[in-house]
């Protein structure tokens, strides 16, 4: 009987772990964020160059393009996990050469944002981006209050090579 369980509750976790894998994979795999991570590590960079990108959520893009990453959430920065919130210091001291921010605003409306921790955020990006002159190279999303925005850094030397994969 102990077998039979086991063998029972064994089908039952592959075919729960198959069942998540295919949900995520229906999830992010069709969003680009994958292929734009794979592009973005595969291009060329001016030797010693490591480009850095800041993003709310850390994942896609970060594993497959090998870039260093800020998680603006604070997931992979102590600084950020201590204080419980992102502020323009931090991002000051990395400028990324890419920002992506998945916000519940529109363009230019940052006052449909609430008073959320995560809007706070997304805010403080979209403050940051704009007084540093970023340049809007992309924006999707499902719904008006539902977007990813992609922002590059004109001063990276690899700016335009950024916009032509995150503009694809």
């Amino acid at each position: 009987v102990t077998s039979i369980v086991r063998s029972i509750v064994g089908a039952l976790l592959v075919s729960a772990g198959l069942t998540t894998f295919n949900h995520l994979q229906a999830m992010y795999g069709t969003d680009g964020r994958i292929r734009v991570g794979q592009e973005l590590g595969a291009l060329a960079t001016p030797s010693g160059y490591k480009p850095s990108m800041a993003v709310t959520e850390a994942g896609g893009l970060p594993f497959y393009s090998d870039w260093t990453a800020l998680d603006t959430w604070g997931l992979n920065d102590a600084q950020i996990a201590r204080s419980g919130k992102l502020d323009a210091a931090r991002l000051d001291e990395l400028i990324p050469d890419l920002v992506v921010s998945h916000a519940k605003f529109a363009p230019n409306d940052t006052a449909l944002a609430s008073d959320t921790p995560w809007d706070k955020m997304t805010v403080t990006l979209d403050d940051w981006v704009r007084a540093n002159d970023y340049q809007l190279a992309a924006c999707w999303g499902s719904e008006p209050t539902d977007l990813y925005y992609y922002w590059v850094n004109p001063d990276s030397p690899i700016a335009d090579e950024i916009a032509s994969i995150v503009s694809a």
